[in-house]
C-alpha cells in the first residue's frame, strides 16, 4: 500500500478506509487518493423501463400488494423469511423471486414451504433472465426486498440491487447494515427492519401497504436522490476525475 498512488472503494462505510486514513498519516509524504464508486446499473437499460411496461400474469390482479426480491437466491439473503412473512399476511400479498437459486437443495427448501403452507400461488420465480428483464420484472412490484444476514461476509455489504432499486423508484424493505442503513437513511427510500424475522417483515409490509402516499413519497425520494447523485453518468465523471487527480498528485 506504500506504493499506491489511489484506491477506489465501492461502498462508504468501509472498515479497510481507516487502514488507508493511518498509512496517509504515519507512511506516506503524499496521501493515497481514495475515491468510491459506486456499482449502478446502465442508464441506457434504466431510461427503457421507467415505466411498468410488462405487467405479468402474476401481478396483473390490480388489488394484490407486490413483493419482490431481485437478484441470485442465496441462504444468507434472507429468502425463507421473506417465504414465511406470507404466512402473516392475507392472500392480497404475493412474492415475486425475479432471479433462481443456484443451490438446488436451497430451492428445495424454499419449494418445500411453499407447498407446506399451501403458498403456492402467491410465490413465483422468474428463473434466470436477462438483466434488462429483470429490471423490466422489478418495475411492476410495489416494495422491494434487501434481507443480507448481519455476517462476517456480509456486514458491510453494498449490494447492487439497492441501487437498482432505486433507480426504477421502488421502495425498499431492508435489514439493519451500516452501508444499506446509510443510504436508506440519507434518501428516504425505505424502511428498515431491525432483524431477519418473517413477523417483523410482514409488519413493515402491512405499513406500507396501509399507507401508500408514503410508500410513493420512498418513491420519488429514491428515484430523485439516485437520480441526483448515483446515477452511470456521475460515477463516470467521479472516475475521470479520480484519474485526473492521481495524474496531477504524481506530476508535483
Amino acid at each position: 500500500s506504500l506504493y499506491l498512488d489511489g484506491i477506489t472503494f465501492v461502498y462508504e462505510k468501509n472498515p479497510t478506509i481507516y487502514f488507508f486514513d493511518i498509512v496517509n498519516k504515519y507512511f506516506r509524504k503524499k496521501s493515497i487518493l481514495i475515491c468510491t464508486i459506486y456499482n449502478v446499473p446502465p442508464e441506457k437499460e434504466i431510461n427503457t423501463i421507467t415505466t411498468k411496461v410488462m405487467k405479468n400474469e402474476f401481478l396483473k390482479d390490480k388489488n394484490s400488494f407486490s413483493i419482490g426480491y431481485l437478484g441470485l437466491v442465496m441462504k444468507y439473503k434472507g429468502y425463507l423469511e421473506a417465504v414465511m412473512s406470507l404466512t402473516y399476511l392475507d392472500e392480497q400479498f404475493k412474492l415475486l423471486l425475479i432471479g433462481d437459486a443456484i443451490d438446488s437443495k436451497f430451492k428445495e427448501d424454499i419449494l418445500r414451504l411453499m407447498k407446506k403452507f399451501n403458498l403456492e400461488s402467491r410465490i413465483k420465480f422468474t428463473g434466470i433472465v436477462s438483466h434488462k428483464k429483470a429490471m423490466e420484472y422489478t418495475s411492476n412490484i410495489d416494495v422491494g426486498l434487501l434481507l443480507f444476514e448481519d455476517t462476517f461476509w456480509t456486514k458491510y455489504s453494498l449490494p447492487n440491487k439497492l441501487f437498482e432499486y432505486l433507480s426504477i423508484g421502488i421502495p425498499i424493505i431492508v435489514t439493519d447494515l451500516p452501508n444499506i442503513r446509510y443510504f436508506v437513511d440519507l434518501c428516504k427510500c425505505g424502511v428498515i427492519v431491525r432483524k431477519n424475522d418473517p413477523i417483523l417483515l410482514a409488519d413493515k409490509i402491512k405499513e406500507l401497504n396501509e399507507n401508500r402516499k408514503l410508500l410513493q413519497e420512498m418513491s420519488t425520494n429514491g428515484r430523485i436522490f439516485y437520480n441526483k447523485h448515483l446515477c452511470e453518468r456521475i460515477q463516470k465523471d467521479k472516475l475521470i476525475n479520480f484519474y485526473s487527480e492521481i495524474i496531477k498528485f504524481k506530476e508535483v
